[in-house]
């Protein structure tokens, strides 16, 4: 069996792009991985933002509700 100069480069260089791309794939997948995990938490903070805005709303109807109720005692 003949090995040449230019198949060992040919799979040297074949391993490196392999290992290249690899590599790539990896750094790109932990990127999305960090942007996932910062998106859960806008929309985790999000919600509670909205959960404590309707409870302003609900404490605010609940006092003017008290104002008539007082309101249709007299």
């Amino acid at each position: 069996m003949d090995v040449d100069l230019k198949d060992v480069l040919a799979w040297c260089a074949t391993a490196v792009a392999m290992a290249g791309a690899f590599f790539h794939l990896r750094g790109r997948v932990s990127v999305i991985e960090a942007l996932q995990k910062r998106d859960r938490e806008v929309v985790k903070d999000g919600f509670k933002e909205i959960k404590d805005g309707f409870r302003e709303i609900k404490d605010g109807l609940q006092r003017v509700e008290d104002k008539l109720d007082n309101k249709a005692d007299k």
